[in-house]
């Protein structure tokens, strides 16, 4: 690497500056970069010297100001009263009142940090809602003269929330910038600094402007930028606009320093296409050994990983093998609200509001949905412990709701107290947050103590548990001073007020080892090798339109952030650490269907404008397939059996479909089954789906199989019944239910045609011939249940049959309606000896229906079992063996079998199908990534 930045800075200072170098004050950008600068400058000195004063550049406007920056709670109930008393009995309560806080405090900070006159923006801003608003044939006017009266109130807020916070000798960050700006000279004479020298800044904004020409004025100023004239001399690069705007703004005939590093020296440029998010957290251990490797430097001190989206810094941390990376150097914030102690304070508090929805204070009600997304909640499952296993057995039963009675008797014993009274609070909003604040205290003492236990928490978890506990506290302190009486408005506040919470990652800024940050936290800093991750359109830039009430013509207009602004910031940002990098690896997800949108503007820039300015720079495109951290493809997964597991499957009912799932792949059957995890899709989808087909066949015919097929219908008619059963089918989510409208074109429509016809046609053909076989019993849907006693006790077996043929001497013909793909040459010569080592799912399922019937009714003769493919009607497929007591003795000893040796063998694990036919189907792919191996 080139001498960076801050090297070049220091040696500057320390020679221009030998004289009076105690009397100046270096101003930076970050806090990261005060660290660095100051042993960098420490190594220009042989000998003592008396240091500069160093500080970040919100820090030493806070001190030309004398005061103290107002918390943001402070902020908000200061804004509130304020609100409060300007709208008396028009105001809002203080839950519905916080989202818009957080708006207007974001405007109130731009406007001062512009310096924009606030009697203006906001009359125009009142304007400009007034001419949307208007309308000749409004019938909603007290509701706008509502809404445009409190855009006429924002002036008056504005002045009431500075005077009130001012009194108390605090201000928001704008309000400070004003303070400074508007007496900039007078605060300039009373410096004690002979040199303010401004460091690495890109851009400034109006009230810092103001402050530097006041310094610039007294002789007491020093800019030193750091740029490239790659970018600084080309006005079509957005990177420059900040730095060419500060040069104008400030008068300055040349910047210190502006290098040519793009256009001197070599880089090598590596652009990594990945396939999903998650797999760039994995892939990155495999890339920083191969780093480390090329540059023979185990601690990787001069390479930095650079996040600029947040919210994977969960999946990097848990992909990192940090014994490797003792002197890793972590700085960077990570938003609360991606972490999963967030997810367990949320789902309390939506329970909290459901279940007085759903009952009452006396008599709580929750939804199944709900109560299973609690009791199997990692931390809440780890609390359990030894209760889990009941825990699955309850959540086995299909209930709708669970009542005050079932927490009572499920958390009796003391160490659920928390929990149970979390669930069951009978108080304030205050208390019920304060519960569960010491539910999340007594999850972190009890889930870290254990450092043996593979269960117990990690620091990571740890750190969020204790940030969101401060974070309560916060909350509560609000509590205390307005009202929140409802538990609806008290999650309203809850996810507001969090809403730009983040927790710190932060580890010693003074060791020298791998450096994982932010892209903010790269300001003034240079390293030899750098990866960015999340090289994304959306991500880098972020392209999001700045937040608050003030449009964007009002914001340009004066001066104010807009989306082009941040964009040509993140442009500088990116440039600037790659121009002394002489090795750079850039990673973007390529996962379209998933609405990733595709590799960042920046590296198609670099593609087509750098290879020319420079012959010596190279750019080399990879695709990476999906790989571990110890750089093995993805291997199959396997899960040892527990008691608990083993003890779930003793009380679960196994049906032919859940014995096949176990042969062709146990871990579906373990994540479906014992761990009772739904299917993995999206919940707003409406197409119609092969098992919603299914659902549909066998519900038209059942009604036709009780009418004893006597009716001969139209195809209008059948078209009717089938649009009217995809309309009602069982176990579809309120989102999910279809609308008559979901079927008037696309797939959707294609599937309704497709199973009319697979109907239409069967009904005729049962029509000719059971239309004259009155001799003929019909029994639709019948349930099978038999108990099959075991060496590991009683396998509890179920089986549903879609029709079942009784003949006037009680013979039995057993039929099973199929709308999927039926292969006639499974059936011929089999044998039960051999079945459940064969991959033939259809005929286990029929041998399993002959079985249980015949144990069942002894009385009766089952004459045959067959599949109806509705495909091919006239064809059924039909089991090809005797059916006589020999055969049900040997079926059952190999059922037997297959039960103790497998299914309730402990030293069995559940593991991924061998094959893959399966897997592409399967709606768990999404969380064993069979496929990952395609990348």
């Amino acid at each position: 690497m080139k001498e960076s930045f801050l090297a070049q800075t220091a040696h500057y200072i320390a020679e221009r500056y030998a004289q009076n170098i105690s009397q100046i004050a270096v101003i930076l950008p970050n806090k990261r970069s005060i660290s660095q600068f100051r042993k960098l400058l420490s190594a220009s000195y042989t000998g003592p010297y008396l240091a500069p004063e160093c500080m970040f550049s919100g820090d030493f406007v806070l001190k030309l100001s004398q005061m103290q920056y107002a918390d943001y709670d402070e902020q908000m109930i200061a804004l509130y009263e304020v609100y409060r008393n300007v709208e008396q009995q028009d105001a809002d309560p203080f839950s519905e009142f916080a989202g818009k806080a957080q708006a207007i405090l974001q405007d109130f900070n731009e406007i001062d940090m512009s310096m924009a006159p606030m009697e203006q923006v906001y009359r125009q801003v009142y304007d400009i809602k007034n001419i949307d608003l208007w309308s000749p044939d409004s019938g909603s006017a007290d509701n706008d003269a509502r809404y445009l009266r409190f855009f006429e109130h924002l002036p008056i807020y504005y002045t009431h929330l500075n005077d009130y916070l001012l009194h108390q000798g605090k201000a928001y960050q704008g309000a400070v910038y004003r303070y400074v700006a508007n007496h900039a000279h007078d605060i300039v004479a009373a410096m004690p600094y002979a040199k303010v020298i401004w460091v690495g800044s890109q851009r400034i904004s109006a009230a810092e402007r103001m402050l530097l020409q006041a310094l610039q004025e007294a002789d007491m100023l020093d800019i030193i930028a750091d740029a490239d004239a790659y970018y600084m001399n080309n006005e079509l690069q957005e990177a420059g606009d900040g730095l060419r705007d500060m040069q104008m703004s400030m008068n300055m005939a040349s910047m210190q320093f502006v290098n040519n590093y793009y256009a001197q020296f070599p880089k090598h440029i590596h652009l990594y296409s990945v396939p999903q998010q998650v797999a760039q957290a994995r892939f990155l251990p495999c890339l920083l050994k191969q780093i480390s490797e090329e540059q023979h430097d185990d601690n990787l001190a001069h390479t930095a990983v650079v996040l600029p989206d947040e919210s994977i810094m969960q999946m990097v941390y848990e992909s990192m093998d940090w014994s490797k990376y003792s002197k890793a150097n972590v700085t960077m914030g990570y938003s609360v609200r991606n972490t999963i102690t967030y997810e367990l304070v949320d789902l309390l508090l939506q329970m909290a509001v459901e279940g007085k929805k759903c009952g009452n204070n006396d008599a709580r009600v929750w939804k199944r949905d709900s109560m299973k997304a609690l009791l199997t909640h990692t931390y809440i499952v780890r609390m359990l412990g030894a209760k889990a296993q009941e825990v699955s057995i309850l959540l086995k039963k299909q209930r709708k709701y669970y009542y005050r009675t079932d927490v009572e008797k499920l958390l009796e014993e003391e160490e659920y107290h928390l929990l149970k009274q979390t669930l069951l609070y009978d108080g304030s909003m205050l208390q019920l947050l304060q519960y569960i604040r010491q539910l999340l205290q007594y999850i972190g003492e009890t889930q870290s103590d254990a450092v043996a236990d593979a269960y117990a928490l990690t620091e990571a978890e740890q750190t969020y548990i204790s940030a969101l506990g401060e974070y309560m506290q916060r909350i509560e302190r609000l509590l205390e001073q307005v009202e929140v009486n409802d538990e609806e408005s008290l999650r309203l506040l809850f996810e507001s007020y969090l809403s730009n919470c983040s927790i710190p990652f932060e580890s010693n800024r003074d060791e020298d080892g791998l450096q994982i940050m932010g892209m903010s936290e790269t300001k003034a800093l240079d390293y030899d090798n750098v990866v960015i991750l999340s090289m994304n359109e959306g991500i880098m830039p972020q392209g999001r339109a700045v937040q608050g009430v003030i449009p964007y013509e009002v914001r340009r207009a004066y001066g104010m952030p807009v989306n082009e602004v941040q964009d040509a910031d993140t442009a500088y940002y990116f440039y600037r650490l790659l121009q002394r990098a002489g090795n750079i690896y850039l990673l973007y997800v390529n996962d379209e269907k998933n609405g990733d949108s595709g590799p960042s503007r920046y590296l198609l820039q670099l593609k087509n404008e750098l290879k020319d300015y420079n012959k010596d720079i190279t750019i080399e495109e990879h695709t990476v397939l999906y790989e571990l951290p110890g750089g093995q493809k993805n291997t199959a997964i396997s899960i040892a059996k527990t008691d608990a597991e083993v003890e779930v499957m003793a009380h679960l009912n196994h049906s032919p479909s859940s014995l096949n799932t176990y042969k062709e792949c146990s871990l579906q059957y373990y994540l479906n089954r014992v761990l009772n995890i739904g299917d993995i899709q999206d919940e707003e989808r409406l197409d119609i789906q092969a098992n919603d087909m299914g659902t549909v066949v066998h519900a038209v015919l059942e009604q036709a199989a009780k009418e004893h097929f006597a009716h001969k219908y139209t195809k209008a008619e059948v078209d009717e019944k089938v649009r009217a059963a995809f309309l009602n089918l069982p176990d579809r989510s309120p989102v999910k239910k279809f609308e008559a409208r979901d079927f008037e074109s696309g797939v959707n429509l294609l599937f309704v045609q497709m199973t009319t016809d697979y109907v239409y046609e069967y009904l005729n053909y049962a029509y000719e011939r059971y239309a004259q076989a009155s001799s003929i019993q019909f029994e639709t849907e019948e349930t099978m249940q038999l108990d099959l006693h075991t060496a590991c006790g009683v396998m509890h077996l179920k089986g549903l049959a879609d029709r079942i043929d009784i003949d006037e001497l009680g013979g039995a013909d057993i039929w099973d309606y199929k709308s999927g793909k039926v292969d006639a040459a499974d059936s011929k010569e089999v044998q039960a000896e051999g079945i459940f080592s064969l991959n033939k799912p259809k005929v286990l399922q029929m041998m399993m229906y002959a079985y249980m019937y015949h144990r069942i009714h002894g009385d009766r003769t089952v004459k045959s079992v067959s599949l109806i493919p509705m495909r091919s009607i006239t064809d059924p497929v039909k089991l090809n063996c005797v059916l006589d007591e020999d055969f049900y003795n040997v079926f059952e000893e190999h059922l037997r079998h297959f039960y103790e040796d497998h299914m309730m063998n402990k030293e069995e694990c559940f593991s991924m199908a061998d094959k893959q036919d399966m897997c592409r189907y399967c709606d768990y792919k999404q969380l064993c990534m069979r496929f990952a191996n395609d990348w």
